[in-house]
């Protein structure tokens, strides 16, 4: 099974080709989910809001 890091990448190469908007928001929910477990393991400590913010997300893609 792919890790977690390639996984979400893989799910974000099928979201940008997806057409059908309910698999589209299920390929979303499932990236943020990986996303927020990734983020849970960097900030040891520190708890998220169960929602995150755009630019939140934007500096750990771009930390990646």
């Amino acid at each position: 099974m792919l890790d977690n890091t390639e996984r979400w990448m893989e799910l974000c190469a099928l979201a940008a080709e997806e057409q059908d908007s309910a698999k589209l928001l299920a390929l979303t929910q499932e990236i943020t989910r990986l996303l927020d477990e990734k983020a849970r393991r960097i900030t040891v400590g520190q708890s998220l809001p169960p929602q995150t913010s755009e630019s939140f997300w934007l500096k750990i893609l771009a930390e990646a």
